[in-house]
């Protein structure tokens, strides 16, 4: 049986550190996440030092799938590549890392190339993110293997599927089929951005039964139009059951659906770059939930998991090994 099932954009990540005066010089603001064509993410990498540009498999439900997979979840992925270099490199991380990929779809053509982000990371661990989403903008309810679906234990969703029209109806179509099996969903808000100017589409998806909701503290002021927290926490518990607010080097705010609201705080780390630390709290989290933890358990390990994520650059560990590694020193209380 598989455990969890992950939609989402399939992104390969050039990730590179920069100045603020680089941002400046793009005019991009610190922090955000900006959908862009092909030539216009190729003027950046212009730009760049080539050898500064590290690559890996991305894609924010790509990289919960990913790090669930290493924490030990059997796990499955659905998305859309290009048959390209790209292409194959991500599907060959995800396959390396015993993820089900049946339900990735591998196009040949010449007119769209796998999706790839450029994540800038500044001296002060904040990333922002150029998307081109290529071909994974393609992804569409076509794409769903609803009989996976429908054998799994929990459904993964990224807000992130909200920028793209087919994407955001496959999502709603997902929820749809997961709400009649009784299948749980957990939803990330992904990006302050798309809660600016996707909302209409991620409330769609929270219009069917959503049972966790993942985000950080800006993403969760800006959907209930505050700049209190405890009333952004009711507001989101409105759309979730369980509600997950990441408040960064606070730890997080939990609560599941018969728990009361708790602060779970996490140790001081050195942070060197926030690239995936949602990602992966949610990969932790859920590796819990899933097995039947409370929530407050599941933020404790995606805290400690999201402290280790942060030190490093690149939103993935260096090995499929180091999850379980991490997960055993969590355990252990290291």
């Amino acid at each position: 049986m598989i455990n969890l099932f992950g939609i989402g954009n399939a992104l390969v990540d050039f990730e590179s550190e920069v100045t603020d005066t680089f941002l400046d010089s793009h005019s991009l603001e610190k922090g955000q996440m900006y959908l862009k064509d092909e030539s216009e993410i190729g003027l950046i990498k212009d730009d760049l030092t080539s050898s500064n540009l590290k690559m890996s498999s991305g894609g924010s439900a790509a990289n919960t799938i990913y790090g669930a997979s290493g924490f030990g979840l059997s796990c499955a992925y659905c998305g859309r590549v290009q048959d390209d270099q790209a292409g194959r490199f991500f599907v060959r991380e995800m396959k390396e890392a015993g993820i089900h990929l049946d339900d990735i779809r591998r196009e040949i053509s010449h007119s769209t190339s796998t999706g790839n982000c450029l994540v800038l990371v500044t001296e002060d661990a904040q990333r922002t993110m150029c998307t081109n989403l290529g071909i994974s903008s393609e992804l569409s309810v076509e794409d769903l293997n609803l009989n996976r679906l429908t054998s799994s234990g929990y459904l993964y969703i990224e807000g992130y599927l909200a920028a793209s029209e087919t994407g955001s109806q496959a999502a709603q179509r997902a929820i749809e089929v997961a709400n009649k099996h009784g299948i749980p969903v957990a939803l990330t808000l992904s990006d302050v951005s798309m809660v600016n100017f996707f909302r209409s589409d991620i409330e769609k998806f929270c219009a069917s039964q959503v049972h966790t909701i993942f985000c950080n503290e800006e993403e969760a002021l800006c959907w209930a139009g505050t700049d209190r927290l405890e009333i952004a926490f009711k507001r989101l518990k409105e759309i979730g059951k369980g509600v997950h607010v990441t408040v960064g080097s606070k730890g997080s705010l939990v609560c599941g659906p018969e728990e009361n609201l708790k602060e779970v705080k996490v140790v001081e780390t050195k942070v060197n770059d926030t690239n995936g630390a949602g990602d992966m709290y949610a990969a932790a989290a859920l590796s819990m939930i899933v097995r039947g933890f409370t929530h407050y358990e599941a933020a404790r390990f995606g805290n400690y998991a999201a402290a280790q994520i942060v030190k490093q650059y690149g939103a993935r560990l260096s090995s499929v090994k180091a999850y379980q590694t991490l997960k055993d020193q969590f355990a252990n209380g290291s």
